[in-house]
């Protein structure tokens, strides 16, 4: 219900239209008062006169003609002043920012202690002419800054609509309220041709209730499919009178089981429905339960139907069921290239490992005709891991604060890449050049005598080392990072470029690290420096040529069916500086087996494994497709699926439309023919889930619960992990995913930080899982505990996985499923369900609510009865009539 400020009078109104003018201040003589009324002393437009448009311009007018001013108390030949001073229409000009609001300083805090750093708040998207803005466009402020705190969502408006009145000016509209019991207040306005603007004088409050209805909660991260779960609902009565209820949970499709003590072993008996009676008192609510255990995987509607002998409710939620153990995702993308070719076929095999759970197994193809296109339909997904940590973040180009609060880290690599990031995002987006400043200002102090930047904290990825290059690699990102700030860059900034490329130079014989020389010799490329063409033909000479493919790969693969991993993060990192290089040298066709090969390495939202790889392609793909636009592109595909086929077809009109097949789970093999002319991409994605360890093991993982402080409503878990590989990995993450109906304990979440190499704890959305981030992993075991607790009932729960990987190459992976304290039917029953001779201790606990205090006032009965047919419940509508108000004189 909204307060009476949220709404608007006709007075408000009025002056918000006045500050629309940027040119008048606030005068503080007599007269200003008297010029608001209907008779007013003086005829004063109460605007910017045409003399104040042109002296706040800075113009000086010699004209004949008539240029109004405002100006009640002439003098001579100068102007009264009033009480401040200022000449009343010399008034200043309008502030460069939004009315009524001004810039914040550039070095202004957006950090409340009480509160934390001010998050920009973004409402949930309307469709037209629906919501508060419906029927206007409210473009964002300048100053982009947050300073909105909000704890909780912004409940959405239930009517926001426009109407024509008849001609005695009523207007009726026949609305279905929200299903919800809470009041509304209704305020209108209207437009007349005659009459003007009118606004009702005071809003209309309208209470929504409805005596009888269902509430239904079903877990909101899913259940693993073979699992049992308490589908929980309470009916409630707010009638003047008892209601004996009629509940049935209807299954038409059998999607899943009804659990049954008698039928434990097949874990429930099918059915069509099930149905109970129950005795709710008024003004109370009585909770039931039905114990099911689904069958089908993907989201299975959940409907309830309640009935009285008065009145009914109908509920249907979605229950999503996933299938057991951990999901493997296959995408192979190929690059359609006929502009000089006048044909294109492959061919695809589904390829699985024998352990594939049953059912588990999906299977589309897309295309579109933009090398882009897969990019920008799924620009939050580019990224295939978790982006919790800083590097990551700033791939979504992070709040300025947040950004300030990561400079003060002190990493080079980090700072550099956050320099670079916001510089160019500078040419979209309002950035604040303070903050640029700031970090180049850092890098350059950093700089040491040879013209080199050595480590300063933690680098996360190895390969910036530069191995045995004398830190060639960090220097060279460093000096890409200069060079993309400042165009041109100062001189002093300059300088430091000039000493970090002769530092690249004098090395460039000595480079063996292939990702230390990609690196080099593209920023001596993007410098116009002449050591680039010997860094170009040293870095021709390490490339891997195969069929109509080249790249760049740091060395031997880990590659297994189970895994799938087929490249590594950084052998993508380096490919796509190697393209971007290439596209600098105008070597467009010569560029092409390189970009067959990194689309083929994408992930299924067109990006890539991780962050850096990501932004490096995408700029050498992006780069090189604005030079492979064909004019009256068309392209025409064709699929073949064992004895079925589909054709799909992209051109001018449909360039960026991405177009989805879905194909059989059986399909083995994929046969595609392209013709036409153009350039076109297409993808085949396949996923299915094993619930298998993961095989060679690159860390030590050992997942273990703590009985002592676990039971079916508590679970505390120890995994102790480390790295096998070596001496350390690159920044690794512990993936840790709970039991179906648990949720992390965020209380002891802060506990994670003070194991050894953590540096952030991230929930997954849902809190079914958390994700820990370290440093780097040692062969010396560090041993994290996850603490979650019960919050739906579910039994016969499916193993989960832990997962530990190196997060810039992910063939380095380790993987064991937990199983926890089984919980059987007895655990999750309620007092009518629960079989008396499995579950006495059960039924004590539950005779033992009931007598709780806070339920004393709730006495119920329960009975099974047969299925039966349940009454349609009626639409609850309300009929508004709104009156127009009109603007008397």
């Amino acid at each position: 219900m909204l307060g009476t400020h949220n709404h608007f009078s006709q007075h408000e109104v009025i002056d918000e239209l006045e500050t629309y003018d940027p040119g008048r201040k606030t005068l503080e003589a007599p007269w200003h008062a008297l010029s608001r009324k209907k008779r007013a002393l003086f005829n004063w437009m109460g605007t910017t006169t045409t003399s104040d448009v042109f002296k706040n311009a800075g113009i000086v007018v010699l004209t004949n003609g008539y240029v109004h001013d405002f100006n009640p108390f002439p003098t001579a030949n100068q102007p009264p002043s009033d009480i401040t001073g200022e000449i009343p229409f010399h008034r200043q000009t309008a502030v460069n920012g939004s009315f009524g609001r001004e810039f914040a300083p550039i070095d202004a805090s957006t950090l409340r202690p009480d509160l934390g750093p001010g998050l920009a708040y973004n409402a949930p998207t309307r469709p037209p002419l629906a919501g508060p803005y419906a029927f206007s466009y409210l473009p964002p402020p300048p100053d982009s800054r947050p300073r909105l705190y909000l704890n909780q969502h912004v409940p959405p408006t239930w009517l926001f609509l426009d109407a024509e009145t008849k001609f005695n000016g009523v207007v009726r509209m026949r609305e279905k309220a929200p299903d919800a019991i809470t009041s509304y207040m209704i305020s209108a306005f209207a437009i007349d041709d005659l009459y003007g603007l009118g606004v009702t004088e005071r809003p209309t409050k309208l209470r929504v209730f409805r005596p009888f209805f269902v509430s239904m909660n079903l877990p909101a991260a899913g259940v693993v499919r073979g699992e049992a779960v308490a589908v929980e609902m309470v009916i409630f009565n707010y009638g003047d009178q008892q209601a004996t209820a009629q509940v049935t949970l209807e299954n038409p499709n059998e999607d899943f089981l009804f659990a049954d003590f008698a039928n434990e072993i097949d874990q429930g008996s099918p059915a069509a429905m099930k149905s109970r009676e129950v005795v709710v008192a008024s003004g109370t609510g009585m909770s039931v339960s039905f114990m099911v255990v689904p069958q089908t995987i993907g989201n299975i509607p959940i409907t309830v139907r309640a009935t009285t002998a008065s009145a009914a409710d109908v509920v249907t939620k979605q229950l999503l069921v996933k299938p057991e153990g951990t999901r493997q995702t296959v995408n192979r993308a190929m690059l359609i290239d006929l502009r000089s070719e006048t044909s294109f076929s492959a061919t695809v095999n589904i390829t699985t490992p024998p352990n594939v759970v049953n059912e588990s197994k999906a299977i589309s193809v897309t295309l579109v005709g933009d090398v882009l296109g897969p990019a920008v339909s799924d620009l939050q997904s580019l990224v295939e891991l978790p982006t919790g940590c800083g590097e990551q973040n700033m791939a979504k180009l992070v709040p300025n604060i947040v950004v300030t609060e990561y400079l003060k880290v002190r990493e080079i690599l980090l700072t550099a890449f956050v320099a670079k990031s916001l510089a160019e995002a500078g040419r979209h987006i309002e950035v604040e050049a303070e903050v640029v400043d700031k970090a180049v200002e850092w890098l350059r102090s950093q700089q040491v005598a040879d013209g080199s930047f050595p480590e300063v904290g933690t680098v996360n990825n190895k390969a910036m080392q530069g191995g045995a290059a004398f830190g060639s690699a960090l220097t060279a990102y460093v000096v890409m990072a200069l060079l993309t700030t400042q165009n041109p860059p100062k001189a002093i900034v300059r300088n430091s470029i000039n000493r970090g490329l002769d530092f690249l130079a004098k090395r460039l014989d000595d480079i063996e690290d292939l990702y230390s020389l990609a690196l080099t010799t593209y920023v001596l490329h993007l410098a116009d420096h002449t050591h680039k063409d010997a860094a170009f033909f040293k870095l021709e000479s390490k490339a891997k040529i195969q069929e109509n493919e080249k790249w760049w790969e740091s060395g031997p693969l880990n590659r297994t069916v189970e895994t799938m991993v087929d490249t590594r993060s950084v052998d993508v990192e380096m490919t796509g500086y190697g393209l971007m290089t290439y596209v600098r040298r105008g070597l467009v066709q010569d560029a092409l087996p390189i970009m067959r090969w990194l689309v083929r390495r994408r992930n299924t939202h067109g990006g890539f494994m991780s962050t850096q790889d990501t932004v490096v392609a995408l700029a050498g793909l992006a780069g090189l497709a604005e030079r492979l636009t064909a004019a009256n592109s068309r392209v025409n595909l064709r699929l073949i699926y064992g004895a079925r086929g589909k054709n799909l077809q992209v051109n001018s009109g449909n360039t960026m439309l991405l177009q989805r097949v879905e194909l059989p789970s059986d399909t083995e093999r994929i046969e595609l023919s392209a013709s036409g002319t153009g350039v076109a991409v297409v993808q085949v994605t396949y996923h299915y889930n094993l619930k298998v360890t993961g095989p060679k093991p690159a860390f030590s993982l050992d997942p273990q619960l703590d009985f002592s402080m676990s039971d079916t409503n508590r679970l505390r878990l120890t995994s102790c992990i480390g790295y096998t590989g070596g001496n350390n990995s690159n920044m690794a993450v512990m993936d840790v995913s709970l039991p179906s109906g648990y949720i992390v304990d965020n209380d002891l979440i802060p506990g994670l930080y003070d194991y050894e190499g953590v540096k952030l704890v991230e929930k997954k959305p849902d809190s079914s899982g958390v994700l820990v981030y370290f440093d780097h992993l040692t062969p010396v075991e560090v041993c994290p505990t996850v603490a979650a607790y019960r919050i739906n009932k579910v039994a016969f729960q499916k193993p989960s996985a832990v997962r530990v990987y190196d997060y810039y190459d992910t063939s380095r992976q380790a993987r064991q499923f937990y199983r926890p304290l089984p919980a059987k039917l007895c655990d999750i029953c309620d007092l009518d369900e629960c079989d008396p001779r499995q579950c006495e201790e059960q039924i004590i606990e539950l005779n033992r609510q009931l007598q709780d205090p806070e339920d004393i006032e709730r006495p119920a009965t329960v009975t099974e009865i047969s299925s039966g047919s349940a009454l349609v419940p009626a639409l609850t509508t309300t009929c508004l009539a709104l009156l127009a108000a009109f603007l008397h004189h």
